[in-house]
């Protein structure tokens, strides 16, 4: 018998990760976490990939913060526009996303006397160039091709991705929800010896890739979820 078991495994890697963080952050870090994941009064729930996704986002803040600071309270707007600073495109409205996010459900919840993040602007996608995709690029997409994809055709270090056979440029956007992807897949089933990029719960005990009917009931359930 089967069981699901990514519930489980999610809970369990938010706690291995925050308990990684300094000690005065770590706690409120994974009460958010798990906020993000359940849901509450005024939020609902999300994905397992865009808790990974968030607290990728914000855990490169929290450790730099960590070496002067001790709290999220003590984090001023000050600290957060100097964060972000560097960054540009996707890197910074995706760090944005996750940071208004982290200090809004602080300041709900009385974790912090104000929201550092209140004044941030910028709208969804600031600063991306949307470029048309070539007719072979869409001929390679097609979801066969999709689920078929192997690890092996991801090459993260050169930013490329090959897809039937099709090697192309691999964009932020998607490289961000890949990694988050690849960070879920390797705490739900860190022992599968499938090297298919997309499986799962039964799929992970073989080597075959998932059906053509899960990844259309997959996407359709779960666009709206790992949306920022």
């Amino acid at each position: 018998m089967l069981h699901d078991d990514t519930t489980a495994a999610i809970r369990a890697w938010i706690d291995r990760r925050t308990g990684e963080l300094p000690a005065g952050f770590g706690r409120d870090v994974r009460a958010w976490l798990v906020v993000l994941l359940d849901g509450d009064a005024r939020t609902r729930p999300r994905s397992h990939a865009t808790v990974h996704f968030h607290f990728g986002g914000v855990r490169p803040f929290i450790e730099c913060w960590a070496a002067t600071r001790g709290h999220l309270r003590e984090i001023t707007s000050s600290d957060v526009d100097t964060a972000l600073e560097p960054l540009r495109g996707h890197q910074r409205y995706n760090a944005i996303t996750a940071l208004r996010s982290l200090f809004r459900f602080a300041r709900r919840r009385g974790l912090t006397f104000a929201d550092p993040t209140r004044h941030l602007r910028g709208g969804r996608g600031a600063g991306r160039t949307v470029l048309p995709m070539t007719a072979e690029q869409i001929r390679a997409a097609r979801p066969g091709a999709i689920r078929e994809l192997t690890l092996e055709d991801i090459d993260l270090p050169s930013r490329r991705i090959s897809i039937a056979g099709h090697r192309q440029p691999l964009g932020e956007l998607t490289r961000d929800a890949l990694l988050a992807w690849l960070r879920y897949r390797r705490a739900t089933w860190p022992d599968t010896a499938n090297r298919h990029v997309l499986i799962t719960r039964k799929s992970a005990l073989g080597t075959g890739p998932v059906s053509a009917s899960y990844l259309a009931d997959y996407l359709g359930r779960h666009q709206r979820g790992i949306s920022l």
